[in-house]
């Protein structure tokens, strides 16, 4: 009997998966989400509008507390700006 799994099973235990990948030149290993989330902060800083409004959306999805002492630096072009 073949058992049926969710596309969200299915998307939570790639996400889950450790990687290895070097962030400033220490090798570490994170999740598959971390990474994702990695990327998308680095491509919103180099001033990608695209990636920008996807951190955002994701920001707004899952909601929580920052940590004492956290900033937070939102990058728009002038573009977002006029929407």
């Amino acid at each position: 009997m073949v058992q049926k799994i969710s596309m969200g099973s299915q998307f939570r235990k790639v996400a889950k998966e450790q990687i290895t990948i070097e962030i400033n030149g220490v090798r570490r290993r994170i999740s598959r989400w971390d990474a994702y989330v990695r990327q998308i902060y680095n491509m919103a800083l180099s001033n990608n509008s695209g990636t920008a409004r996807l951190l955002d959306q994701l920001r707004r999805q899952f909601p929580g507390d920052l940590l004492p002492g956290e900033t937070v630096t939102f990058v728009i072009s002038e573009d977002d700006a006029m929407l």
